[in-house]
């Protein structure tokens, strides 16, 4: 009897402390029932409760399109991949030390039925009048993450792929943002002395916020200054066929980068 109840105690410590399993590549529906948060089938979305702590220690885990990663609590990103091809809306943390590619789409959605000409989400940003899609190039297709709590990028890569981030509380970068979509900042964004930003020909960084720069961003793209504040306590360097428009930063000055250097070939 006494091994009987031993063997029933072990059992129930294994099941009680065995660690979740990693997962190779999940999607978002399983990722949310597996992690115990609550998953609405009637808008897709997983609501990441504000007490949850979750830990994305390897693997790929992928927002589709047409789905929404709701969090309210905190997703540790170690060593994994998040592949969003939806919305991510984020009102806790997201610390990041893997890699997070926000990717959008162009062109119709696959769907049965027709739609105008595009779909997906234009965002217009106030008081800038009229628009057209050759003009103000900021129409994004999914692949958006909404920030309205904070976004630690520690030693990990985000990349925007044609996708977008809005921003209305606080990213904290210390590894790498390569944009060739839309950042959109109305709250604070920090590039640490460890940070680099990459705003590809694509790209286009557009301030209503504040950006403080101890680092490195590098702009072949667009850097809209629009009523917003850019610190620069390291470098913005503007490479051939980039546009800084608005007010010019504090502290340093942005460099205009555009040169070639021709070196004499020597055997």
């Amino acid at each position: 009897m006494k091994k009987l109840i031993l063997l029933l105690v072990i059992l129930a410590s294994v099941l009680v402390f065995s660690p979740k399993p990693a997962y190779a590549a999940i999607g978002l529906q399983a990722w949310c029932i597996a992690e115990g948060q609550t998953w609405d089938p009637v808008s897709y979305t997983c609501f990441v409760a504000d007490t949850a702590t979750i830990n994305l220690s390897a693997g790929t885990l992928t927002v589709f399109w047409g789905e929404t990663l709701h969090n309210k609590g905190t997703i540790n990103n170690i060593d994994g991949t998040i592949n969003n091809e939806g919305s991510i809306n984020n009102e806790g943390t997201i610390r990041n030390d893997g890699t997070i590619i926000s990717k959008g789409h162009y062109g119709r959605p696959p769907l049965l039925f027709d739609v105008p000409e595009y779909w997906g989400v234009l965002r217009v940003h106030p008081n800038d009048g009229p628009i057209s899609k050759d003009d103000h190039p900021i129409i994004n297709f999914d692949g958006e993450i909404n920030n309205s709590g904070t976004i630690d990028n520690n030693s990990g890569i985000i990349n925007i792929d044609h996708g977008a981030i809005n921003n209305e509380g606080t990213i904290n970068n210390e590894g790498t943002i390569e944009n060739e979509g839309a950042v959109d900042n109305y709250g604070t964004l920090n590039n640490s002395s460890f940070g680099a930003i990459d705003n590809k020909y694509a790209g286009n960084i557009y301030n209503d916020g504040t950006i403080n720069n101890d680092s490195a961003i590098n702009n072949w793209g667009t850097i809209d200054n629009h009523a917003g504040t850019i610190n620069n306590y390291g470098a913005i360097n503007n490479f051939c066929s980039s546009i800084y428009k608005g007010a010019s930063p504090a502290g340093h000055p942005a460099v205009d980068a555009c040169f070639e250097i021709f070196l004499p070939y020597v055997q």
